[in-house]
């Protein structure tokens, strides 16, 4: 005899809060005991990477060519940035920069983007929300001028897309002790955060300025020796950068529209949005590993239910899948 059970909602909703409640604990305690500096945290992230091993079986695979290579190694693999100009002939860089200007233009992004909770007056920020098909071109962009072999590369063919945000700058203020000082991001032991130029960038509305690993790294360790820091993350003002030696060189980096920057904002000290005479639009895909504590130690499928019906290749479909397994939507 055939018996139609009901299911179990209390069993179901007990694990979704032990799963959560494991989630937060772990992340936590992780958290609290970095250090955020470049020995103790790797050693710790190391640790950490053993407990999510499972990671290590979703890789993603693309073929890369040694022009494609070469050219990253002399880029992000040694600098820890680079820069991709846009010469106005990829409809993809320009359909994404005409579709970002839409939706900057729309009442619901104003009213994101000026809402009292911001964190920072002088970098407002706006969520873009991957769920929305209508947003779908921001994941095709990933396919074009070889994107995702300069990501994969870097970040050893494990990443997900933390999330996809809109930058305004007004650059009118500075604050001091915040990101418009030099500085290194503690999300990771190494990220990418892809920016694309929404409108043109130049000396004069706040561009993001970057020092390479290496100098960053000789920065960092001369300054811990005499203990005036001891976290990656501290806000460090450009006296203390440049008596530490005369040979520190930084990056201007500055485009115009569609003009595609990534840098590893991790391991290279960086500040942006100070103050200029004309704001700055810019969008940003944040990519981290998988072991990073920003994430779920437990993954779940975040991805949008209308990739599976997309008249896309199937690899195209399950790289995407594997990108935005931990994808912030809010």
């Amino acid at each position: 005899m055939f018996v139609n059970k009901k299911p179990n909602l209390y069993f179901n909703e007990s694990k979704f809060y032990f799963i959560n409640y494991l989630n937060s604990k772990i992340r936590t305690l992780f958290r609290k005991i970095d250090k955020l500096d470049f020995f103790y945290s790797k050693i710790l992230h190391l640790f950490y990477k053993f407990l999510k091993c499972k990671s290590f079986f979703n890789k993603i695979k693309i073929m890369n060519n040694k022009n494609e290579i070469a050219s990253i190694e002399d880029g992000l693999q040694k600098k820890g940035f680079l820069s991709l100009e846009n010469n106005g002939e990829n409809n993809k860089i320009n359909n994404l920069v005409l579709l970002t200007k839409t939706l900057f233009s729309k009442e619901e992004t104003e009213k994101k983007l000026f809402d009292e909770g911001q964190k920072k007056n002088f970098l407002r920020s706006c969520r873009i929300d991957l769920r929305n098909k209508e947003n779908y071109p921001y994941l095709e962009f990933l396919f074009t001028k070889n994107i995702l072999h300069y990501l994969c590369e870097y970040l050893d063919n494990m990443l997900v897309l933390k999330e996809l945000t809109l930058l305004y700058s007004e650059n009118k203020k500075f604050e001091k002790g915040r990101s418009q000082e030099f500085h290194m991001d503690g999300d990771d032991q190494k990220q990418i955060k892809l920016r694309v130029n929404i409108s043109s960038v130049d000396l004069n509305n706040g561009p993001l300025t970057v020092i390479s690993k290496e100098d960053t790294r000789l920065i960092f360790d001369s300054l811990e020796k005499k203990k005036i820091i001891k976290k990656k993350s501290t806000k460090i003002d450009d006296e203390k950068i440049f008596n530490i030696s005369k040979n520190i060189k930084y990056q201007t980096l500055i485009g115009k529209e569609g003009t595609i920057d990534m840098v590893d904002t991790s391991n290279c000290y960086h500040f942006g949005s100070r103050p200029g005479n004309r704001p700055r639009l810019i969008l940003e895909y944040q990519f981290l590993t998988p072991f990073s504590y920003n994430l779920p130690f437990i993954g779940t499928d975040q991805t949008p239910s209308y990739i599976g019906g997309l008249e896309i290749e199937d690899s195209k479909k399950k790289i995407l899948s594997n990108i935005l397994r931990y994808y912030t939507f809010k």
